[in-house]
């Protein structure tokens, strides 16, 4: 079973990254095309995968992960989460800005996992269709040393581990499917 979370962790972090490039790469080169050369992503073509490798990247989510996850539930849990390109590279710029004010190096932004509460008191702009789905949201992190084991260190990490980085507030509320 602790394999079958892995992999499902794995696919969703895999979906998300795919995401946050491709917003990244429309803001940066335009709808026309991909260029390498853009300053918005060092090393991009080392990320960069067809169509089709994102198909398959589906179809093994939705094969394995997302049926075992759903097995038994009446209502299916969240597979996919939108973000407005504007809103995210808002967001992405914001970091940047607030990552330079405290001079905070190797900024990065880890896609983590969450959950919304069953009650409505985690935030008023909570849909109440969302109560109790899985979500992720995007944290400020920097680039973690080689061999920590970890993906990031940000947001709520202790200050010890990344002075400053706490101060920068995580992204979130974008639209769920299912159930939208």
């Amino acid at each position: 079973m602790k394999t079958k979370k892995t992999l499902f962790t794995a696919s969703i972090a895999i979906s998300l990254l795919l995401l946050v490039y491709s917003c990244m790469i429309s803001v940066g080169t335009g709808l026309g095309g991909v260029s390498t050369t853009t300053t918005t992503v060092s090393a991009l073509s080392e990320h960069l995968i067809s169509a089709a490798q994102a198909k398959v990247l589906s179809d093994e989510y939705n094969n394995n992960n997302y049926k075992i996850l759903n097995a038994g539930k009446v209502d299916p849990e969240t597979k996919e989460v939108y973000y407005d390109i504007e809103v995210l590279q808002d967001y992405i710029n914001y970091v940047k800005a607030e990552a330079k004010k405290q001079k905070i190096k190797k900024i990065g932004i880890t896609i983590a996992f969450g959950q919304y509460p069953n009650n409505g008191n985690f935030d008023n702009r909570l849909k109440k269709q969302y109560q109790g789905k899985q979500t992720v949201y995007l944290k400020a992190s920097v680039k973690p040393l080689p061999g920590s084991g970890k993906v990031g260190i940000g947001g709520y990490s202790p200050a010890e581990d990344n002075p400053g980085i706490s101060e920068i507030s995580a992204f979130d509320f974008g639209n769920l499917t299912p159930p939208e």
